[in-house]
């Protein structure tokens, strides 16, 4: 006969791993309201220039970061499309993408010496010098972008990704830092898988 204690801790085994089933499955069967702001995109990767017709020099860039072993990699030196695997190998990346997972080429994840630092409760708009510390890179623990409680958080009242209001700034592979606001993980039409993030080039360093 089984103690109360192995039911207990085998019924709280069985939670943890439907909950740990069911999220996923929550966060693809979700999309969020149409946003008109949004570029339309019908390619893996695109990035527009100046979406709000501002002036301010900001680019977005929206990824269809579908599958979560299919990471779709993207360089801020060559924004356009989403890189090649010949881009890859020679390591000329500094993120990729794969559903809400953002690595950066530094760290464990790669050679290219890619570090992250950031601010709360900034946006793009407050884009200014980087930083002096902070800086972090991938590790076997967390990914940068996951560090802090991430750069999302998930309102279940929703069922929807919502991004932390958070301004990153990244030192790519190209000697540049850039800042980086997360603004949806869904495209116009509202659906899910589309991480969207807008940015601009702040400086090289040294």
């Amino acid at each position: 006969m089984k103690s109360v204690f192995t039911w207990r801790r085998e019924a709280t085994h069985s939670l943890t791993l439907a909950g740990m089933i069911a999220l996923p499955l929550l966060l693809a069967a979700c999309g969020a309201d149409e946003d008109p702001s949004l570029p339309v995109c019908d390619e893996t990767l695109c990035t527009v220039d100046d979406r709000d017709d501002n002036g301010d020099g900001v680019q977005t860039t929206v990824v269809h970061a579908e599958d979560d072993d299919k990471p779709i990699y993207f360089s801020f030196a060559a924004p356009g499309e989403a890189l090649s695997a010949e881009a890859i190998d020679a390591g000329a990346w500094d993120l990729s993408f794969a559903q809400t997972e953002i690595r950066v080429n530094g760290g464990v994840s790669g050679d290219g010496g890619v570090e992250v630092t950031w601010a709360d409760d900034l946006g793009i708009e407050d884009a200014d010098a980087a930083p002096t510390d902070g800086w972090v890179s991938d590790t076997d623990d967390d990914v940068a972008f996951a560090q802090d409680k991430g750069w999302y958080r998930y309102l279940l009242s929703k069922h929807i990704v919502e991004p932390r209001a958070r301004l990153y700034y990244v030192r790519a592979t190209d000697g540049v830092v850039y800042a980086m606001e997360m603004v949806s993980y869904y495209d116009y039409s509202g659906e899910v898988r589309y991480p969207t993030f807008d940015w601009i080039a702040l400086g090289s360093e040294g």
